[in-house]
């Protein structure tokens, strides 16, 4: 998708405590990172009180190395935005020619002088 380079990922913390649950939101998308080496990418669906789930995934919290949650990237998103405004501005300047046809020398608005 054109703004998922706008995203960045933010490491957050497992829970500490059996029962705890980490910082994470229905629908957040989610990296993690198993003690096994494995990674697993996906739309949380649930948080429960041992794992996260996700369509066709359940990690518990022990299982895991790592968690990030996929976050959107205000920088990021700014200088998309400037860079298509810009791209777009130069480009109706280039479509218009600048102000108009170049006329022949001797000439203007169309009339010889």
């Amino acid at each position: 998708m054109f703004l998922s380079g706008c995203t960045s990922l933010r490491t957050t913390p497992l829970p500490g405590a059996p029962g705890q649950t980490p910082a994470i939101r229905l629908g957040d998308d989610v990296r993690v990172q198993t003690k096994t080496g494995q990674t697993s990418n996906f739309k949380v669906t649930a948080v429960e009180p041992d794992a996260l789930a996700g369509t066709g995934v359940r990690i518990k919290y022990d299982d895991m190395a790592g968690l990030q949650v996929r976050q959107l990237d205000a920088l990021k998103t700014t200088l998309l935005v400037v860079g298509v405004v810009a791209v777009a501005v130069v480009g109706a300047g280039m479509a218009s020619g600048f102000g108009g046809p170049i006329l022949p020398a001797g000439t203007f608005a169309g009339l010889t002088l």
